[in-house]
């Protein structure tokens, strides 16, 4: 086992880890700064001591962008497959009296 948590980490695979990782956070809706905890650090030292987790700034940058970019492009493609739409309208307005509206594509 203790070598099982000394081998390095293969890019593909941290990549992988470190997409569960930004879900986990926004699904659960755990701010991006509890990465930074060294309660944190400790559990996943003893988890995979050879995984070194991205930084608050690296889930809120890169990772951020990387995952918005893939679920654009799964729903760009989801649309152009698509035959039948129905469009959803909603609107409102927010604490500073801005008018909001919002558009939803079924």
């Amino acid at each position: 086992m203790d070598t099982y948590l000394e081998r390095s980490i293969p890019d593909n695979i941290r990549h992988r880890y470190n997409r569960k990782l930004f879900r986990l956070f926004v699904d659960s809706n755990i701010p991006f700064n509890a990465i930074s905890s060294p309660f944190f650090e400790d559990f996943i030292s003893d988890i995979r001591a050879a995984y070194r987790f991205p930084s608050r700034q690296a889930l809120a940058t890169d990772i951020l962008i990387r995952e918005y970019s893939q679920i654009m492009l799964t729903t760009q493609n989801e649309i152009q497959s698509s035959q039948d739409f129905t469009l959803g309208l909603d609107g409102w307005t927010d604490t500073s009296k801005r008018s909001l509206v919002a558009f939803l594509v079924m």
